[in-house]
Protein backbone atom coordinates (compact mmCIF):
# COMPACT_ATOMS: atom_id res chain seq x y z
CA UNK A 1 0.00 0.00 0.00
CA UNK A 2 1.33 3.57 -0.59
CA UNK A 3 0.98 6.13 1.95
CA UNK A 4 -0.98 8.36 -0.65
CA UNK A 5 -4.07 6.04 0.15
CA UNK A 6 -6.80 7.89 1.92
CA UNK A 7 -7.81 6.26 5.64
CA UNK A 8 -10.68 4.21 5.83
CA UNK A 9 -13.71 5.77 7.04
CA UNK A 10 -15.08 4.60 10.39
CA UNK A 11 -17.40 1.94 10.84
CA UNK A 12 -21.21 3.14 10.35
CA UNK A 13 -21.90 2.87 13.99
CA UNK A 14 -18.74 4.70 14.97
CA UNK A 15 -19.94 7.48 12.74
CA UNK A 16 -21.29 10.63 14.64
CA UNK A 17 -23.12 12.87 12.40
CA UNK A 18 -21.67 16.26 12.63
CA UNK A 19 -25.39 17.83 12.92
CA UNK A 20 -26.19 15.87 16.00
CA UNK A 21 -22.84 16.91 17.62
CA UNK A 22 -23.76 20.35 16.92
CA UNK A 23 -27.20 20.32 18.40
CA UNK A 24 -25.84 18.19 21.53
CA UNK A 25 -23.28 20.99 21.69
CA UNK A 26 -26.50 23.36 22.04
CA UNK A 27 -27.96 21.75 24.34
CA UNK A 28 -25.08 21.08 26.74
CA UNK A 29 -24.38 25.08 26.32
CA UNK A 30 -28.10 25.87 26.69
CA UNK A 31 -28.27 23.69 29.50
CA UNK A 32 -24.61 24.92 31.09
CA UNK A 33 -26.58 29.00 30.59
CA UNK A 34 -29.38 27.90 33.10
CA UNK A 35 -27.87 26.51 35.76
CA UNK A 36 -25.14 30.00 35.57
CA UNK A 37 -28.92 31.76 35.56
CA UNK A 38 -30.25 30.05 38.52
CA UNK A 39 -27.43 29.88 40.46
CA UNK A 40 -26.99 33.63 39.88
CA UNK A 41 -30.89 34.20 40.74
CA UNK A 42 -30.52 31.88 44.05
CA UNK A 43 -27.38 33.15 45.50
CA UNK A 44 -26.63 36.88 44.36
CA UNK A 45 -30.17 38.26 42.65
CA UNK A 46 -32.49 36.83 45.78
CA UNK A 47 -30.35 37.93 48.92
CA UNK A 48 -30.01 41.38 47.26
CA UNK A 49 -33.79 41.79 46.75
CA UNK A 50 -34.41 40.52 50.06
CA UNK A 51 -31.81 42.73 51.94
CA UNK A 52 -33.87 45.38 49.82
CA UNK A 53 -36.92 45.15 50.49
CA UNK A 54 -35.78 44.68 54.53
CA UNK A 55 -34.35 48.06 54.28
CA UNK A 56 -37.71 49.85 52.21
CA UNK A 57 -39.51 48.41 54.97
CA UNK A 58 -37.02 49.78 57.44
CA UNK A 59 -37.35 52.70 56.22
CA UNK A 60 -41.33 53.02 56.21
CA UNK A 61 -41.57 52.09 59.82
CA UNK A 62 -38.65 54.22 60.61
CA UNK A 63 -40.94 57.24 58.46
CA UNK A 64 -43.69 56.02 60.68
CA UNK A 65 -41.90 56.43 63.99
CA UNK A 66 -40.83 59.81 62.94
CA UNK A 67 -44.46 60.66 61.74
CA UNK A 68 -45.43 60.35 65.56
CA UNK A 69 -43.47 62.61 67.24
CA UNK A 70 -43.64 65.52 64.75
CA UNK A 71 -45.23 68.76 65.44
CA UNK A 72 -47.82 68.65 62.35
CA UNK A 73 -48.63 72.16 63.89
CA UNK A 74 -45.57 73.79 63.54
CA UNK A 75 -45.49 77.10 61.81
CA UNK A 76 -42.22 79.29 60.82
CA UNK A 77 -44.25 82.38 62.15
CA UNK A 78 -45.07 80.64 65.89
CA UNK A 79 -43.11 82.28 68.81
CA UNK A 80 -41.21 79.84 70.59
CA UNK A 81 -40.63 80.70 74.36
CA UNK A 82 -37.43 79.49 75.31
CA UNK A 83 -36.03 79.44 79.02
CA UNK A 84 -32.42 79.40 78.73
CA UNK A 85 -30.67 78.35 82.44
CA UNK A 86 -33.62 80.81 83.78
CA UNK A 87 -33.46 83.75 81.44
CA UNK A 88 -36.83 84.08 79.32
CA UNK A 89 -36.44 85.18 75.45
CA UNK A 90 -39.35 84.54 72.62
CA UNK A 91 -38.04 84.02 68.97
CA UNK A 92 -39.77 82.73 66.35
CA UNK A 93 -39.71 79.42 64.99
CA UNK A 94 -38.12 80.18 61.80
CA UNK A 95 -35.42 82.47 63.58
CA UNK A 96 -34.52 79.74 65.54
CA UNK A 97 -34.32 77.00 62.28
CA UNK A 98 -32.39 79.71 60.09
CA UNK A 99 -29.23 77.96 60.10
CA UNK A 100 -29.39 74.32 59.19
CA UNK A 101 -27.15 71.57 61.24
CA UNK A 102 -27.56 73.78 64.75
CA UNK A 103 -29.05 72.18 67.73
CA UNK A 104 -31.37 74.75 67.86
CA UNK A 105 -32.47 73.72 64.20
CA UNK A 106 -32.89 70.32 64.96
CA UNK A 107 -35.00 71.35 68.21
CA UNK A 108 -37.55 73.41 66.73
CA UNK A 109 -37.56 72.70 62.96
CA UNK A 110 -41.09 70.84 63.42
CA UNK A 111 -40.12 67.27 63.05
CA UNK A 112 -40.62 66.35 66.68
CA UNK A 113 -42.82 67.93 69.80
CA UNK A 114 -40.91 69.97 72.15
CA UNK A 115 -42.05 69.82 75.22
CA UNK A 116 -42.94 72.98 77.50
CA UNK A 117 -42.96 73.36 81.14
CA UNK A 118 -46.84 73.79 82.36
CA UNK A 119 -45.67 76.52 84.83
CA UNK A 120 -44.63 79.18 82.24
CA UNK A 121 -45.04 77.29 79.10
CA UNK A 122 -41.62 77.55 77.95
CA UNK A 123 -39.21 74.97 76.42
CA UNK A 124 -36.70 75.38 79.10
CA UNK A 125 -32.68 73.97 77.65
CA UNK A 126 -30.15 73.96 80.59
CA UNK A 127 -27.23 76.27 79.27
CA UNK A 128 -25.81 79.75 80.52
CA UNK A 129 -28.02 82.59 79.33
CA UNK A 130 -25.47 85.48 79.41
CA UNK A 131 -24.74 85.49 75.73
CA UNK A 132 -27.67 83.38 74.18
CA UNK A 133 -28.37 87.24 73.13
CA UNK A 134 -25.69 87.43 70.46
CA UNK A 135 -27.15 83.95 69.12
CA UNK A 136 -30.23 85.04 68.60
CA UNK A 137 -29.25 88.66 66.79
CA UNK A 138 -26.90 86.43 64.72
CA UNK A 139 -29.87 84.37 63.58
CA UNK A 140 -32.07 87.44 63.17
CA UNK A 141 -29.43 88.39 60.85
CA UNK A 142 -29.28 92.19 62.95
CA UNK A 143 -25.74 93.41 63.61
CA UNK A 144 -24.41 91.45 66.92
CA UNK A 145 -20.43 91.68 66.49
CA UNK A 146 -20.11 95.11 68.66
CA UNK A 147 -21.93 93.35 71.57
CA UNK A 148 -19.01 90.05 71.52
CA UNK A 149 -17.62 89.71 74.53
CA UNK A 150 -14.16 91.61 75.12
CA UNK A 151 -12.98 89.61 78.37
CA UNK A 152 -11.40 86.52 77.87
CA UNK A 153 -12.98 84.53 80.25
CA UNK A 154 -16.70 85.52 78.77
CA UNK A 155 -14.83 84.92 75.30
CA UNK A 156 -14.05 81.19 76.03
CA UNK A 157 -17.49 80.49 78.00
CA UNK A 158 -19.40 82.17 74.40
CA UNK A 159 -17.32 79.94 72.48
CA UNK A 160 -18.09 77.29 74.42
CA UNK A 161 -21.78 77.96 74.27
CA UNK A 162 -21.39 78.44 70.31
CA UNK A 163 -19.66 74.81 70.00
CA UNK A 164 -22.93 73.35 72.48
CA UNK A 165 -25.53 74.91 70.07
CA UNK A 166 -23.61 73.29 67.16
CA UNK A 167 -23.03 76.87 65.74
CA UNK A 168 -20.25 76.55 63.48
CA UNK A 169 -20.37 79.16 61.29
CA UNK A 170 -20.85 81.97 63.70
CA UNK A 171 -18.07 80.18 66.14
CA UNK A 172 -16.07 80.57 63.32
CA UNK A 173 -16.11 84.51 62.73
CA UNK A 174 -15.96 85.06 66.76
CA UNK A 175 -13.12 83.02 66.56
CA UNK A 176 -11.65 85.11 63.62
CA UNK A 177 -12.73 88.31 65.60
CA UNK A 178 -11.10 87.35 68.96
CA UNK A 179 -7.84 86.65 66.31
CA UNK A 180 -7.89 90.09 65.42
CA UNK A 181 -8.48 91.60 68.38
CA UNK A 182 -5.28 90.16 69.89
CA UNK A 183 -3.27 91.20 66.59
CA UNK A 184 -4.24 95.25 66.86
CA UNK A 185 -3.07 94.81 70.64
Amino acid sequence: MSDTTPAAAPPASEQVDEGILQEFRQKDFEQQVKFLVDMFQKDIISPVQEAYSKVLADEKAFEEEKAKHRDPNAKDEDIIKLDIGGKIFDVKRKVLCRVKGTKLEAIFNGNFKVKTAPKNGATFIDRDPTHFHIIVRYLEEKPYQEIFPSDVIEQKRFLNELQWYKMEELSAEFSKWTEEGKKAK
